[in-house]
């Protein structure tokens, strides 16, 4: 789906759309789009979303939360103005008749909590007045640092703001809203040196396979929550069998019978 800010048609029929698109959904292999919501209707249809092969856009909504509370990756394999995996921007509602900056609704609450890796591309947050907590998030432990990514963020100083701060448990008191259900899930930041990417904790044995991505319940490429490339049937690898392979038997390059097609994830 790449609309951008494009609406289609009314407000409702939008919605509509994005129910067809995305109810029961748990990987969207191109982009998320989550636009001109309004603030009454339901949006638990976002929640089976675990993995994005795009970016994710989140903009001119009305809704007081985006409960995507189980998107773990964001791929970014296409970027929002060749730049941003992930873009959270103008999400409210203003009384335009009043003289001060009165915002009657908008977004309160950016769910994103299990949210641990994106792997290519940047964050946008822009005019997002009512928006709390996000610039608790430790950014580093998602985006990947040695590629540069485009980082942009303005934080409204609204003070009629009322914000519920983090759960004492959050871990460097990041959070994406109140309660400890929504603490920010370190994977890279806590890790021990001896790991190449990604860990379930702060001990050497607690290191994921280099195969996996958004962390991991094991040391195994099979114990990844996602694989940064390839599954096989639930074995992260770099690249899938191939289709022919060399017999030392006949000396002779023969078809592989465990051969499989690349689909998807790089």
């Amino acid at each position: 789906m790449s609309n951008q800010l494009t609406l289609l048609g009314t407000r409702d029929n939008h919605y509509e759309n994005m129910v067809r698109m995305y109810s029961n959904c748990s990987v969207v292999l191109e982009n998320l789009e989550v636009t001109y919501t309004l603030e009454h209707q339901d949006l638990s249809f976002l929640q089976s979303i675990q993995e994005v092969g795009g970016y994710v856009l989140i903009a001119m909504n009305e809704a007081a939360s985006i409960p995507l509370v189980n998107l773990r990756l964001i791929r970014g394999q296409n970027l929002y103005q060749s730049r941003f995996a992930l873009l959270v921007m103008s999400n409210y509602n203003r009384n335009h008749s009043s003289a001060t900056l009165n915002y009657t609704s908008g977004l309160k609450q950016l769910q994103l909590s299990s949210l641990t890796e994106i792997l290519k591309g940047g964050v946008k947050m822009t005019h997002n007045p009512l928006l709390c907590n996000t610039e608790t998030i430790q950014w580093w432990d998602i985006l990947d640092k040695d590629s540069n990514p485009s980082m942009l963020f303005k934080m409204e100083n609204v003070t009629t703001r009322k914000c519920e701060k983090c759960d004492p448990g959050c871990v460097n008191g990041s959070c994406w809203a109140a309660g400890p259900e929504h603490c920010q899930r370190f994977t890279k930041l806590q890790c021990a040196e001896q790991c190449s990417r990604r860990c379930r904790g702060p001990k050497p044995i607690d290191c994921c396979n280099e195969h996996c991505a958004a962390g991991c319940t094991g040391p195994r490429a099979t114990d990844c929550l996602a694989c940064r490339d390839f599954n096989d049937d639930g074995t992260c690898k770099d690249a899938c069998p191939a289709l022919t392979i060399y017999d030392p038997k006949t000396h002779q390059v023969v078809n592989n019978p465990k051969a499989k097609f690349t689909f998807g994830a790089t």
